[in-house]
């Protein structure tokens, strides 16, 4: 599917839908639950978080979703099958553990790029405790044991995530080594905190290491699950570059990462208001910005599209693990500005930005959601056709629909 985006001037409001980071946590603690526990949410739920719910199903848990909400409740007997991943990552990595933690033997699926993503340390520090594995299909069998384990986590802190959520239903001590430098160490904390929500104290050491008591989750029956920042991010892009918006449904003091938004659009110029329940920008001349995105990878490509409407020259550092996510996102930013008419160059951990005089432009997503939103934003104001536009799915499906919302032009 083609979309294209004609030059706009935005004004509005739109509420955020639920934070797919969130979701993910809370649907995977929800899965250890003795007790059936409801999950509330905000909008239609993204293709990421549908693979979740295929994927909990698959191991034996019953999960109904409902109009703004899903109830999830675990079964005393996992199953064995065979469940589709898709194109999210944050499935496979979080679900290899939880199907090992559970004995469920299960055969995972994947989509496209998913095939090569990393994911080995992984699978090799589960089979040093007691999972078996299969590479080609994948799949795992077998049941998790509580120890001692050592991951990298410098190309993805998924690694540490998936671990903790599992071991915590091991019925023993584990202690979790981080062999690396953790990058988007940040969403390891979002875990610990939705693991703190679910019933679950994990005792980050003074070592860098973590302690997690394995025996088993105390969950409320009913979690309500915030709005996303990463989303959020770009609907306040498309206000600071091309007229106003606000946005609703984000939580002020969020562990997200991608909060960081709100210090990129203030150093770059934007004005900023915020009341109680909104968050609104207004347009005003942007500047360029240095900014080291090692902790907030996916905000990558939304500063690339401000910084396409900047007065003068950005760069960010800290970005060489984008040549690993949906596309090479480097890649693909450096054909999609360039097409608009920036300067663009990539190093082996930055990329710089250089505004020129923007045209009319055609950009292919590269099936990338983050691609397909940054293209739309950068292009307010010169226009441009999307190809597989509909990549949006993956983590915001109403996308086009609230850039209409903001009387974005769409044909």
């Amino acid at each position: 599917m083609d979309v294209r985006i004609y030059p706009s001037e935005t004004r509005g409001s739109v509420d955020i839908p639920v934070s797919k980071s969130v979701m993910h946590r809370a649907l995977i603690c929800a899965s250890f639950s003795p007790h059936p526990v409801r999950i509330f949410y905000s909008g239609d739920l993204p293709e990421d978080v549908l693979a979740t719910i295929g994927a909990l199903r698959c191991v034996g848990c019953s999960v109904t979703v409902g109009s703004g909400y899903a109830d999830i409740c675990s079964a005393e007997v996992p199953t064995r099958g065979v469940t589709d991943c898709l194109r999210s990552a944050s499935t496979l990595r979080f679900m290899l553990p939880l199907a090992a933690a559970k004995g469920a033997g299960t055969v995972f699926m994947r989509d496209g790029r998913l095939a090569e993503r990393p994911v080995e340390n992984l699978l090799a520090e589960m089979e040093r405790h007691g999972v078996r594995v299969q590479r080609d299909p994948l799949a795992v069998s077998g049941k998790l044991a509580p120890g001692v384990y050592s991951v990298p986590s410098d190309v993805t802190s998924q690694y540490l995530s998936g671990l903790m959520m599992a071991l915590a239903f091991t019925g023993g001590k584990s202690r979790l080594i981080p062999s690396t430098r953790t990058a988007s160490a940040g969403y390891v904390e979002l875990t610990l905190s939705v693991m703190r929500d679910f019933g679950i104290s994990v005792v980050h050491d003074p070592d860098g290491s973590f302690t997690v008591d394995g025996s088993g989750y105390a969950p409320p029956r009913e979690y309500f699950c915030e709005g996303d920042w990463s989303s959020a991010a770009f609907m306040l892009a498309a206000g600071a570059i091309s007229g106003s918006c606000a946005v609703r449904g984000l939580r002020a003091d969020s562990l997200q990462p991608d909060r960081e938004i709100l210090n990129v659009l203030e150093a770059m110029g934007a004005q900023l208001s915020m009341t109680p329940g909104e968050i609104k920008v207004n347009r005003k001349s942007l500047r360029g910005i240095r900014t080291d995105c090692d902790g907030t990878p996916d905000l990558v490509p939304v500063i690339a599209a401000l910084a396409a409407n900047a007065s003068s020259g950005s760069v960010m550092t800290g970005v060489g693990r984008l040549r690993y996510k949906e596309s090479d996102r480097l890649k693909a930013l450096c054909e999609g500005l360039s097409s608009m008419g920036c300067g663009v160059e990539i190093s082996e951990d930055e990329i710089r930005i250089t505004p020129l005089e923007s045209r009319e432009f055609t950009a292919d997503s590269f099936g990338d959601h983050r691609i397909a939103m940054a293209m739309a934003v950068a292009s307010l104001g010169c226009g441009c056709v999307i190809r597989d536009a509909q990549a949006v799915d993956k983590s915001y499906p109403d996308f086009y629909k609230d850039l209409e919302r903001l009387g974005v032009r769409l044909g």
